[in-house]
């Protein structure tokens, strides 16, 4: 998957010599699960510059669900979504093909599982309890499985599956009492510890390389709007090459995109969701 990634992106971009002329602020619709630290990149785009020097006016989409965003790129509604790559597997076993992803985003995460102070081991969690997630087909809801799965932890004998939506609302479904435990991703994560809640296990630590999500077109719009497609692309790994660049200047400005985001960055043991390319990673898929 990882040289599909890369072909295209390729071939994407030495489509840019043919494409007509940039026209000013050519509006397009970008498509979010949350506004956690990974999807910062297309807010840092927009803040620094690198979406307008490409001719592009973005507005970005919060939409709770993977499901409802690969919906809207269907529909047109969106041009761009972050989307799971597991749940293309799901659409194509539904008959349509039409979605295709065309660069990595997330080559790791910043999970955390997160549970009610009461549970302090994964294997707490056997007996009935209550876990969040996304949604059925996200790649979250399968590597959470898989972390407890290692622990002897298994669904559904041991516990039970909630879709509530992207991490914002399963935080709030933990805080509540609503779920018993739920992966949730940084700054949440570590704004439910300093709460008292519990952490029962790093993600990422406990698998480093895995591609949680991509980014997503519409095949036939990408084939209609190449050019577009091109320098959507070129200002994402402008965004990702400032990023790795320009560390104590990004550490300033995202505070302003995610709360507590400093704190993260600060972390020496933060891992690297995405390489400076945008290509996805051949261990992640």
């Amino acid at each position: 998957m990882a040289g599909t990634f890369k072909l295209l992106v390729i071939a994407l971009f030495s489509l840019a010599s043919f494409a007509p002329p940039v026209s000013a602020n050519d509006v397009i619709r970008i498509g979010i699960i949350s506004t956690t630290f990974g999807y910062a990149p297309v807010f840092v785009a927009k803040e620094k510059g690198f979406f307008k020097r490409e001719g592009l006016d973005p507005e970005i989409v919060v939409i709770s669900r993977n499901e409802q965003i690969v919906q809207a790129l269907i529909s047109d509604s969106l041009q761009f979504g972050n989307v799971p790559p597991n749940l293309l597997f799901v659409l194509r076993q539904q008959g349509n093909s039409d979605i295709k992803l065309i660069a990595g985003s997330f080559n790791g995460t910043t999970y955390s599982l997160i549970a009610l102070a009461k549970y302090k081991r994964m294997e707490d969690l056997k007996g009935g309890t209550r876990l969040a997630m996304s949604g059925i087909t996200s790649a979250a809801a399968l590597m959470m499985k898989q972390m407890l799965k290692e622990r002897g932890v298994l669904y559904p004998r041991d516990y039970s599956l909630l879709s509530i939506g992207g991490s914002t609302p399963q935080f709030t479904a933990l805080q509540s009492g609503q779920v018993d435990a739920a992966l949730l991703a940084q700054p949440l994560s570590i704004m439910a510890v300093e709460q008292g809640l519990s952490n029962l296990g790093d993600a990422y630590k406990l698998m480093p390389d895995y591609q949680l999500s991509a980014i997503g077109v519409r095949e036939g719009w990408a084939q209609k709007n190449r050019g577009l497609v091109v320098r959507y692309l070129k200002a994402l790994v402008s965004t990702y090459r400032w990023l790795h660049d320009n560390r104590d200047e990004a550490i300033k400005l995202l505070p302003g995109i995610t709360n507590s985001i400093r704190n993260i960055l600060q972390n020496r043991g933060r891992p690297t969701l995405r390489r400076r390319s945008g290509h996805a990673t051949a261990k992640s898929t």
